[in-house]
């Protein structure tokens, strides 16, 4: 277990962790190769933890490895788990590059799927002779929140060299598997100092139900339900703010509702909102604010896709033995792209001569 260090301020985003507030932090070493948790730590990673009541920073530096170049150094790349919710089912994964971009998704254990993180991250980072060192800084607003009020997280951390194999993985705290990111591997804990700070964010914003797409001679719009739940201990009043994003463009369609829910309760508001000419997939970004101060204290992403699943006519060409085919009809059913990306399903058929 390990703090989560409390800063007076935000710090600056920088990739130089040792200058500023990151030098003054908590840096932990111990990073071992996955399969081997009694092996002596590998020098040369270490990372950090730190908050300052609005967002969660993770630095980690590393130096090059034994034997290893700086062309390979450049190569490798940074992966954080977190599972605030500290039940193994959902955890964000961030993947942080040594020229500076990162990437963020959620895993999901149940059914092995993955869909979007809920909203915007920041990352920095630096590649030096012999050096790497990163800061990620993700908003306390898109943490999941739990009975544990958010005092503590589950998480690890890891560096991956090339190839990303087992043996090439250094990681913290140690693990007894080599598959690294089973949601069992998210096995380090760590804990908030300065909890009383992060009591605003004992909200909750998620999907209630399946959105659906109503069309009209004119226009289309999305039909969609949100679950608001209060997880703090008093009646509060909240903002609610919905707006319809595609990528690499402004929102098309926004509004805003003023809800109030009971401590320890939830409520599911409908809203609509008119998709336009065009559009094929996107999200609907639900966010939840205070009505004084404005401060964002929840945000999810929505996927809204505009195919569904549909059956349609089709066919089997079925081998005659003497070089042709007889063709039985059958239908086929169609799977909608998933964030812009095409689906290829595959299985097994048992054939009528048991093949």
């Amino acid at each position: 277990m390990i703090p989560i260090q409390c800063l007076d301020a935000a710090p600056e985003l920088t990739s130089d962790v040792s200058t500023g507030a990151w030098a003054k932090l908590l840096w932990h070493e111990q990073f071992t190769t996955p399969g081997q948790p009694g092996a002596e730590p590998t020098p040369g990673t270490a990372f950090a933890m730190a908050h300052d009541g609005d967002n969660l920073y993770v630095a980690v530096r590393c130096s090059v490895l034994a034997g290893k170049t700086q062309e390979q150094l450049a190569r490798e790349n940074v992966q954080i788990v977190l599972d605030p919710e500290c039940s193994g089912e959902r955890e964000g994964i961030f993947v942080c590059y040594t020229d500076g971009k990162a990437s963020s998704a959620i895993l999901e254990d149940q059914d092995g799927g993955k869909e979007a993180w809920p909203g915007e991250i920041e990352s920095a980072s630096r590649l030096q002779t012999g050096q790497y060192s990163m800061v990620l800084k993700v908003p306390l607003s898109q943490l999941i929140h739990r009975d544990n009020g958010l005092r503590r997280i589950q998480f690890n951390i890891a560096r991956v060299s090339e190839h990303g194999m087992p043996e090439n993985l250094l990681c913290y705290p140690p693990l007894e598997q080599t598959q690294f990111w089973l949601p069992r591997n998210v096995i380090g804990e760590a804990v908030f100092e300065r909890p009383d700070l992060l009591e605003a964010f004992a909200w909750d914003v998620r999907r209630a139900g399946r959105g659906r797409i109503v069309r009209d001679s004119e226009e289309a719009v999305c039909r969609q339900g949100v679950t608001l739940t209060n997880f703090s201990t008093e009646d509060r009043d909240v903002d609610l703010r919905v707006a319809l994003l595609q990528v690499r463009q402004p929102p098309s369609a926004q509004t805003e509702y003023r809800l109030g829910v009971g401590a320890g309760k939830s409520h599911i508001e409908s809203i609509e909102l008119p998709l336009p000419e065009g559009f094929n997939y996107g999200y609907i970004h639900a966010s939840l604010h205070e009505p004084d101060t404005g401060r964002c204290v929840s945000e999810n992403r929505l996927l809204v896709e505009t195919e569904p699943l549909s059956w349609k006519q089709h066919f089997i060409k079925r081998g005659d033995g003497q070089g042709g085919y007889t063709c039985i009809a059958a239908q086929q059913q169609v799977l909608p792209q998933y964030e812009g990306r095409r689906i290829v399903p595959y299985g097994l058929a048992t054939m009528d001569n048991g093949e």
